[in-house]
């Protein structure tokens, strides 16, 4: 090595973070629903939630995602006007997802908020 030399790569913020969230991404901003994605449940069907959200980035692989509702409780998602209905999520893609589903558990026309992790580790 030269003198004063470094093998250490010094990249922006942006660029770091980008690279990090390929791998790991989550809006969980603490115990309240703030950032959540938002999901509306059909008239037609009471097992099924569409909606949802993007990814901040694409993530290197589809990834394993977890939803949580507004007091941490994995699984679940908070209803609008009251209340939890456990869920498993569905149609997910390396950009994001976009639909929930439950036991027949959904009020039709109501809407659903969470949190989510979403995890593409090697």
């Amino acid at each position: 090595m030269q003198d004063g030399s470094t093998d250490f790569e010094f990249l922006p913020i942006d660029v770091s973070l980008g690279r990090c969230q390929r791998y790991f991404a989550t809006n969980n901003v603490g115990n309240n629903l703030l950032g959540s994605f938002i999901f509306l449940s059909a008239s037609f069907n009471t097992s099924e939630a569409f909606g949802g959200g993007s990814f901040p980035v694409f993530m290197r692989t589809t990834p394993t995602v977890t939803v949580f509702d507004d007091s941490g409780t994995s699984g679940s998602v908070h209803r609008t006007g009251g209340g939890v209905v456990a869920v498993s999520v569905t149609l997910i893609s390396n950009s994001g997802f976009t639909e929930i589903t439950s036991a027949s558990l959904f009020a039709a026309n109501r809407q659903y908020a969470c949190h989510y992790n979403a995890d593409a580790e090697l």
